[in-house]
Order: structure tokens, then C-alpha cells, then sequence
């Protein structure tokens, strides 16, 4: 798939009408999301205190600033998300394995 020698294709399959919220649903990250929580979860992850400042200082934006995030939009983030996870496994640049080039 990297290498491009296969056909990937994609369908979102109804997420917002099992969830029964719809399709226009937005996720609002900045109410569910804080640097402080985040902070607490990277803590618990990696068995060692994470301070917000640190976490803050990694981030192009803060997550009060994102807009909210339709149900469509997430999906398709989280499939470049694990594709670009996928890519940095096998020691690829993620980079240079989007779009029609190739690894």
C-alpha cells in the first residue's frame, strides 16, 4: 500500500446515524480536550509527571483555539492518522508516501 502498487478505497460507513447523532454532528475538541487533561494522559502513559507547559510548548495551537470537527472530517483524519502510523513502522517517511508518489 505504501508503495502505491495497490488501489486503497475508502467509505465512511454511516458512523453518525449508528451513533444517532447524524451526519452534520460536530465534535467539539475544545470542550472535551484540555492541555491539562492531555497533560494527565501523556503522565499516566508514559509513568512519569508531564507538566502542561510541556505539553503546551508541543503544539502548533491550543486546543481551545481548534473549531469544532464534523464526524466526516475525524474519520478522515483518522485514517491519514494510520496510514502515517503504518508508514513510520515500516521506516517510511509519511511524507513521502502521500498522495500518488510513492516510498
Amino acid at each position: 500500500m505504501l508503495r502505491g502498487e495497490i488501489l486503497f478505497e475508502h467509505a465512511a460507513a454511516g458512523e453518525g446515524t449508528r451513533l444517532m447523532l447524524g451526519s452534520k454532528y460536530f465534535l467539539t475538541i475544545s470542550r472535551e480536550i484540555t492541555v491539562e487533561r492531555t497533560a494527565h494522559l501523556m503522565s499516566q502513559e508514559a509513568g512519569r509527571v508531564i507538566a502542561p507547559q510541556d505539553v503546551a510548548a508541543q503544539l502548533d495551537c491550543l486546543p481551545q483555539e481548534l473549531l469544532p470537527l464534523s464526524l466526516g472530517a475525524r474519520h478522515m483524519l483518522q485514517l491519514a492518522f494510520d496510514l502515517a502510523t503504518l508508514a513510520r513502522a515500516l521506516g517510511e517517511s509519511p511524507r513521502k508516501c502521500s498522495g500518488v508518489s510513492t516510498c
